[in-house]
């Protein structure tokens, strides 16, 4: 080998040593360093450097937290690399990172949000500081009243053309995979909300391009090295951001030519037609927005439709499954939907919104929908950063530690939940003693704000499909869980009988 090459690998060999003795050192140092500033209490094993990486890696993240958690019956810290974790899961501590301490913690928007950033951006749910402040008065003006006033009639339509794809496999003993139909209907309702989408675009839309991103974002959650690697999945992964983002954008500029148009024949927006989320929206932006407010309201929209129906469709999906296993709660839930004649077909939308909304009908369907919320938290956790050394709980908490608040136990802790697994809608018959024990859309200022639009929407499908059909699982372990899907759904899907 010539002198000056050996001379370079040598080097880099030389290189290569110091670098890693760098990092072993930067990472020791962290450690030892966080170690002493905090005193939460240490999960034992874990590898070096790699902490309990692998541990979390190959197994369900957030039931190992919740053993953790339970041993220890205090909050507990634990590494992955160089990062510290503490988990907690009481009502107080929750309620203090949300809401009482709020500014000495931020969202983890790399760690947490990494895979999804293609289709979240900077929007609601990753945005902070004034610009999180500019887009949630925004958005939350939109959803006020005028907006929940359509919902009911939306659920309505799509639960009837649900109906009808159930209708064609009822009594023939071949089974639906409700899951992926609970997702579709969910978009539809979300698509007519936001875009007044028809639902055969819906339907053509997001199962072609947003699907199959949700779908590999989810993959690169506990897989993070994929996105680096040059496969045809990653370019289709690319491309069908750039279509989505393509036909989002494109939407805002027809609506945007759209509304002059009207405005220049009629003197004001809308004349003839429903006014929707879009609409709402571009009244408080005015006529002056540009491209920065394309991309922004790009992302935004994209937001809506990921927090508009996934969780929604889990929801839908696991409070299904319960009433085929507790035969006298699907009775209460059947007997409310005939209460209000609640049925396949056309109704009147104004007077089932005036039962549902202002009579207090389907409650103890919305029982139903809430204990799935808490059996299955379908969002099991969520993350906050450490902006400056705090306290929580009576514990030390340093700077940069990472939070991972366990809303799974949150939902499961005895004191608050006797019999836990236990399905039981009961238990939401009369107020809760403390907000903080039932967190399924967060809680604080950056809380959901579409939450009252999804239990609108569940309650009536819900209800519906309870009073028009019976349905069974085809699989008796119909009711686990996937490990590592978020928000959580059924592991092999959710096919069922109908008669």
């Amino acid at each position: 080998m010539p002198p000056l090459l050996l001379l370079c690998v040598e080097a880099l060999g030389v290189g290569f040593l110091v670098l890693s003795a760098y990092y072993i050192l930067h990472v020791l140092f962290a450690t030892l360093r966080m170690r002493w500033k905090c005193d939460v209490p240490m999960v034992s094993g874990g590898l070096p450097l790699f902490g309990q990486a692998l541990t979390l890696a190959t197994h369900t993240p957030w039931d190992v937290m919740q053993t953790w958690y339970e041993n220890k019956g205090s909050p507990v810290r634990f590494t992955v690399f160089n990062k510290q974790m503490v988990v907690i899961a009481d009502p107080a501590d929750l309620k203090s990172v949300w809401q009482t301490n709020l500014k000495a913690y931020s969202k983890d928007r790399d760690f947490a949000y990494g895979p999804f950033l293609p289709l979240l951006g900077s929007g609601l749910v990753t945005s902070e500081g004034e610009l999180w402040k500019k887009q949630r008065l925004m958005v939350s003006c939109v959803f006020r009243v005028e907006i929940l006033d359509e919902i009911v009639g939306m659920a309505k339509r799509a639960v009837d053309r649900l109906c009808t794809t159930l209708d064609q496999y009822k009594g023939t003993g071949n089974p639906i995979d409700i899951e992926v139909h609970f997702r579709n209907l969910t978009l539809q309702v979300i698509g007519e909300a936001l875009l007044s989408m028809s639902h055969e675009e819906a339907d053509r839309v997001f199962p072609e391009l947003y699907l199959p991103i949700m779908e590999e974002a989810n993959r690169r959650v506990l897989q993070p090295w994929r996105k680096f690697l040059p496969t045809p999945t990653n370019w289709a992964f690319e491309r069908r951001v750039k279509e989505l983002n393509k036909y989002i954008i494109g939407l805002l500029r027809a609506r945007r030519d759209k509304r002059a148009q009207e405005v220049a024949s009629s003197g004001k927006v809308a004349p003839d037609r429903r006014v929707d989320i879009l609409d709402r929206i571009l009244d408080q932006l005015g006529d002056d927005w540009g491209p920065e407010q394309e991309t922004q309201l790009c992302y935004e929209f994209k937001t809506f439709v990921l927090a508009g129906h996934e969780t929604s469709a889990a929801m839908l999906c696991w409070s299904l499954y319960e009433l085929t296993q507790n035969p006298e709660i699907l009775k209460k839930v059947r007997a409310e939907a005939t209460a209000i004649g609640l049925q396949k077909g056309p109704v009147d939308d104004l007077a089932l919104d005036d039962h549902v909304r202002n009579k207090g009908a389907l409650e103890y369907t919305v029982s139903v929908l809430k204990e799935a919320l808490r059996k299955y938290s379908v969002v099991p956790a969520v993350t906050r950063t450490a902006m400056e050394d705090t306290e929580l709980g009576g514990y030390r908490i340093p700077k940069d530690t990472t939070i991972v608040l366990l809303m799974q136990l949150t939902h499961r802790l005895d004191k608050h939940w006797p019999e836990p697994d236990t399905f039981r809608p009961e238990r939401f018959s009369a107020p809760l003693p403390d907000a903080y024990q039932f967190v399924p859309f967060i809680g604080g200022p950056r809380n959901c704000l579409g939450q009252h639009l999804a239990l609108l929407e569940a309650r009536v499908v819900l209800a519906q499909l309870a009073a028009e059909y019976k349905f069974t699982p085809v699989h008796k372990d119909a009711g686990a869980k996937h490990p590592w899907l978020v928000p959580i759904c059924p592991a092999n899907g959710m096919l069922m009988y109908v008669e």
